[in-house]
């Protein structure tokens, strides 16, 4: 089922990517039509593995209120990104300035990468690793797969810059794995 969301996801990015062509109005949608593909896949995973009703399967993979213990995790997960993105843009030596349809692109950020990795990653992935290993077992185990899913961005092309960048996601997610997960737990 690990695979099935990463081939579901990869495949939808691409197809769109090869649809949508070079129109920067669209450029966003793959991603975006990706990450919904990628939940309803995920929904669908956890409702057939674990024999649930649809509305537990979603709360099952996590999309359900935080609690009062989260919001504290949550900030100290994101000081890596933060740090992240910082190489990011000072080993591509870009500033991180504001873009076209910017409201769009954090709205993509947000949901497609943001919700949809903490999901499948650690709603779906980690969660099922944990029934049967210890939490740093488990962490390790999803936190690679996580990292790994990085590699997809390199059908943007590779250049060093692109090198950089999927370099820079791969260490960072796998960092991120570890508050993150036990945010979730």
């Amino acid at each position: 089922w690990t695979m099935i969301v990463a081939v579901s996801l990869v495949a939808t990015a691409i197809l769109l990517k090869i649809l949508v062509g070079e129109d920067p109005h669209l450029k966003l949608v793959p991603g975006l039509l990706a990450a919904v593909m990628a939940l309803i896949t995920t929904v669908a995973i956890e409702k057939m593995h674990s024999a649930v009703s649809v509305t537990e399967a979603i709360a099952n993979v996590g999309l359900r209120a935080a609690n009062r213990k989260q919001i504290p995790l949550v900030l100290i997960g994101t000081v890596p990104l933060v740090i992240g993105y910082l190489i990011i843009f000072f080993g591509l030596k870009v500033p991180p300035t504001l873009v076209d349809n910017a409201g769009f692109v954090l709205f993509k950020l947000v949901i497609a990468q943001g919700v949809v990795e903490e999901v499948v990653f650690r709603g779906l992935i980690f969660r099922h690793f944990r029934f049967r290993h210890s939490f740093w077992k488990s962490c390790v185990l999803s936190g690679v797969l996580f990292s790994l899913i990085h590699l997809v961005n390199l059908v943007n092309g590779i250049s060093t810059e692109m090198l950089i960048s999927v370099a820079t996601s791969i260490v960072f997610g796998f960092i991120l794995t570890f508050p993150l997960a036990l945010i979730f737990e």
